[in-house]
């Protein structure tokens, strides 16, 4: 036989390296691989689902966010050359003239870098609508630690950014060096009851949709009550940690007070972080406070999800952190006085 041809057949039944390796592989081994290949691939299809949820929500609700090229309240448009390349900006003549968010100002970062002040608070107690609001006021972008895909697209540019170049930079963590680094810090409290479903619904339908009713009948019930125990427990030591190991300003504002109450608590806020603003920064903004950060309220659907236990459990820690916060409110307030007549 001609050697040409009996090299190029022992080529041919020469195995891979990559079918070596896997035909020395035991079942043991072949499985436990294959396990760890189906695991990656469902966390990836679930984080990029909650993110298609965010994206389509927003949109949806607004028409359509143009995420480069936004209208101010006055009808200019500004750019945010600085992230064209993170964000898309290939949509239709026709989606371009639909609705969009109204900016009272120009968006951007801090003429000059300023302190960096966290706004931390527990999921699910209206971060994101804050940062809405303080960013209608003031025209300075806020950051976050996180990098939320959906938010980046819809009016927060400045996502995953965390110094001094931004408003405000939100978090939701706690104990440990999570604390470390900031000069400020705004506290953003919820009730425990609104907070948990509010984060439920986050992680079913993404910033601004709902749950559906069977998710919270999972299991009879118990995957709910379940999620209600732990992040009860992370409520109450989230907003603790915070508000008594923080040795550095501390400013605590109460969610329902920033809902019936927006534009005293907003002036408050701005006072606190030291950011000039006018009466018409403030009237802008509640011309627009609404946007499209808020979660529509559910038709009933979500009522009586609490039974007697877990109304209990809530309550009590409510009652605990509260009493915490507003002593810490009443001692601020009472320090402040004595500076002023001092």
């Amino acid at each position: 036989m001609n050697p040409y041809i009996v090299k190029r057949v022992e080529r041919r039944r020469r195995p891979s390296f990559m079918r070596s390796a896997w035909i020395l592989l035991n079942w043991k081994a072949r499985l436990f691989l294959l396990g760890v290949a189906t695991l990656l691939y469902l966390m990836i299809s679930c984080l990029l689902t909650v993110t298609s949820l965010d994206a389509g929500n927003l949109a949806s609700k607004n028409g359509f966010v143009e995420p480069i090229v936004q209208k101010t309240a006055t009808g200019t448009k500004i750019g945010l050359s600085s992230f064209t390349g993170v964000m898309m900006h290939s949509e239709s003549k026709k989606r371009r003239k639909s609705a969009k968010i109204s900016w009272c100002k120009q968006l951007g970062m801090r003429p000059e870098p300023g302190p960096v002040v966290a706004l931390a608070s527990f999921p699910g107690s209206g971060n994101t609508w804050l940062r809405y609001l303080l960013q209608q006021a003031t025209g300075i972008l806020t950051g976050s630690i996180y990098r939320d895909f959906a938010l980046l697209k819809n009016g927060f540019p400045a996502e995953n950014i965390a110094n001094g170049s931004v408003l405000v930079v939100k978090t939701h963590e706690y104990k440990n060096k999570a604390k470390e680094g900031y000069d400020k810090a705004i506290l953003l409290v919820r009730d425990p009851f609104s907070s948990v479903v509010a984060e439920f619904n986050r992680r079913s339908g993404g910033h601004i949709g709902h749950a559906s009713i069977s998710k919270f009948r999972q299991d009879n019930g118990k995957m709910w009550k379940n999620f209600v125990d732990s992040k009860g427990k992370e409520w109450e030591e989230m907003n603790l940690d915070w508000s008594t190991n923080f040795s550095k300003p501390l400013l605590i504002v109460f969610y329902s007070d920033l809902v019936s109450r927006t534009r005293e608590e907003l002036s408050k806020i701005l006072e606190f972080l030291e950011v000039p603003f006018t009466p018409q920064d403030i009237f802008c903004t509640l011309q627009n406070k609404e946007g499209i950060y808020r979660r529509s309220k559910s038709v009933s659907k979500t009522n009586n999800l609490f039974d007697s236990v877990l109304t209990t459990y809530l309550t009590n820690k409510q009652t605990k952190v509260f009493n915490v916060l507003k002593h810490i409110q009443e001692m601020s307030a009472k320090s402040g006085r004595k500076s002023k007549h001092g």
